[in-house]
């Protein structure tokens, strides 16, 4: 999970197995195309097909888009807002 962001304040896009259930809720943080790519979970061949097929200028998008994704949201300070919110909302 939070590797996953921590990733992504470095502008690295992810790669990762698509069975949501097994991920720690960071994962909503990933948009397959967008700023990281998914393969089918326990399927090497899968994985092997996204590695071959990405290329240089989808790579940079995605690093690109997957800075975006903590600069704007997902970090400490959207974090604390939304739990103010929260908050303000049950009081």
């Amino acid at each position: 999970g939070l590797s996953l962001i921590h990733a992504f304040s470095l502008s690295l896009p992810a790669i990762i197995h698509n069975d949501w259930a097994h991920h720690m809720p960071e994962y909503a943080a990933f948009k397959d195309g967008v700023n990281g790519l998914s393969f089918i979970k326990d399927n090497p061949g899968s994985l092997t097909r996204v590695l071959e097929s990405v290329t240089q200028k989808q790579l940079q998008s995605m690093s690109i888009a997957a800075r975006k994704t903590v600069k704007h949201t997902f970090n400490t300070d959207d974090m604390a807002n939304r739990f103010s919110t929260l908050i303000k909302n049950t009081i």
